[in-house]
């Protein structure tokens, strides 16, 4: 795994709009809460399935799905 610094978490997050950045806190907060948690684990994708549910479930994803 690659070594990222703050420096490249901050340039990321400078480009990303309002309700993505509210998906990377709940994120962030899921990770705090999880007491060391590795994503890799099935207990880390359970996590994550609020801001997966949060991004995939919209009226936009839903339009886009639409036509299949």
């Amino acid at each position: 795994m690659q070594t990222v610094s703050m420096e490249n978490v901050q340039e990321k997050l400078r480009g990303l709009s309002p309700e993505k950045l509210n998906t990377v806190y709940d994120f962030v907060s899921l990770l705090e809460k999880s007491d060391g948690l590795k994503l890799d684990t099935v207990e880390g994708m359970l996590l994550s399935e609020l801001v997966l549910h949060r991004e995939l479930v919209n009226p936009e994803e839903d339009a886009a799905w639409a036509d299949l």
